[in-house]
């Protein structure tokens, strides 16, 4: 908020996106990015939504971590804090049945965008016409 005061007060170009992590491990932002967001007329570009492989399975209760970039906040990946066994319980034994992926696949097929133009990119090189064969 100050900084979006700031280029207003100072006739500068103000900020036009954020980008928080967000998943369903770490919802902080509903609470207060999105009103700010929102109140400014900003966009919202998350990153992180499988919570840093947590989601994807890559980390499990009882079972050794692989390793993990140095680059990554320890205090973030260190699996024996209270916080980050929270997590673990929260993931360790959720698997979504048969029925449920295959659900989700008959609303969207794998691999299918519903609005190509979603894709945010158009790789002239890999249509037929520009192919060798």
């Amino acid at each position: 908020m100050e900084a979006q005061w700031a280029a207003e007060e100072n006739r500068y170009s103000r900020f036009v996106t954020e980008q928080p992590p967000y998943s369903i491990l770490v919802r902080g932002m509903e609470e207060d990015v999105l009103p700010t967001v929102q109140r400014y007329g900003m966009g919202t570009l998350v990153y992180s939504p499988i919570a840093g492989g947590r989601l994807s399975g890559k980390w499990r209760k009882g079972v050794a971590p692989t390793a993990t970039s140095s680059a990554r906040p320890t205090a973030r990946f260190d699996m024996s804090t209270p916080a980050n066994q929270r997590k673990l319980d929260i993931v360790a034994d959720l698997i979504l049945s048969a029925d449920i992926l295959d659900r989700i696949d008959e609303i969207v097929a794998p691999g299918v965008t519903i609005n190509p133009d979603d894709n945010s990119y158009r790789a002239h090189e890999l249509l037929p016409a520009a192919r060798r064969r």
